[in-house]
């Protein structure tokens, strides 16, 4: 569930910029893709997944309950 959340919020942020644009002239949308993939909250999420990687199961097991049980619940918060 947080491996998609990660891979959907990137376009998310992109859609939303290039909607809030709408067809006013401003910069191209090369660089609007460029500055979303490489901004800090693109990267801090990419590397919050890379960091779970690294650590592998045995390592998170410790942290399950944590992360994994209250996940559902603080998701919830956030969106509300």
């Amino acid at each position: 569930m947080p491996l998609l959340l990660v891979l959907l919020e990137i376009p998310a942020i992109l859609l939303r910029i290039l909607l809030a644009r709408g067809l006013k002239a401003g910069p191209p949308c090369s660089q609007i893709a460029r500055e979303v993939l490489l901004g800090r909250s693109a990267l801090l999420l990419v590397g919050g997944l890379f960091v779970g990687w690294a650590a592998g199961p045995a390592r998170l097991e410790p942290m399950a309950s944590l992360f994994s049980g209250l996940f559902d619940e603080i998701f919830a918060l956030f969106l509300a």
